[in-house]
């Protein structure tokens, strides 16, 4: 759903599914898992179509630390 509300541009609700989304997907499988990689990189790219730099940084910096270990 994430990525269709991204498609449509309403990026509040696209993050709203994605945030969603990572937080089921950290209790299943926790912190740091290679899984949360793909989400963490959705999640900036919003962040990054909204001009918000600072936030998706934040998020793409994440996935990059799980693909290191």
């Amino acid at each position: 759903m994430g990525n269709a509300y991204r498609e449509k541009k309403s990026y509040e609700t696209s993050l709203a599914y994605f945030e969603k989304a990572l937080q089921n997907k950290v209790k299943q499988v926790g912190q740091g898992h290679k899984d949360l990689v793909k989400l963490y990189k959705n999640i900036s790219d919003v962040y990054y179509l909204m001009n918000n730099r600072e936030q998706g940084d934040f998020y793409k910096i994440k996935s990059e630390e799980i693909l290191k270990n």
